[in-house]
């Protein structure tokens, strides 16, 4: 009988440290003003991972309707706004206008409408 009782504070023993947690350590408690803190660093960190994201795919998709950049330093004669542009800005901000123009005058000729110089796309109410 005394082995059965000493099986059983050994177990007894073995779940408590379970229990509490054996290897795992202690993480101290944080102040409100501390966990705002880190929720800030970390929406910031999602919007990082967000913008860079969204950065990949329209880079993805400019890719697929050609080569924009090659306009701008490949072409023997680039359109004379380019030109202007790129003496204006840096390099990747007149690749980024010509794209943005590239991806207008494609969908006007999809949606098979006229350009509108003054035109607005009004936001919904």
């Amino acid at each position: 009988m005394g082995s059965a009782l000493g099986a059983g504070a050994a177990e007894a023993r073995s779940s408590g440290k379970a229990v509490v947690g054996a290897g795992i350590k202690a993480v101290a408690v944080k102040s409100e003003g501390q966990q705002a803190v880190l929720a800030l660093h970390r929406m910031r960190a999602q919007l990082v991972k967000f913008r860079t994201a969204q950065s990949n795919g329209l880079r993805g998709l400019l890719t697929e309707y050609g080569e924009v950049r090659a306009v701008l330093t490949h072409s023997k004669e680039p359109p004379e706004w380019a030109k202007r542009i790129a003496e204006r800005r840096p390099r990747k901000v007149a690749i980024v206008a010509l794209a943005n123009k590239t991806a207008r005058t494609w969908a006007l000729s999809a949606h098979e409408r006229a350009y509108q110089p003054g035109w607005y796309m009004s936001r919904p109410a």
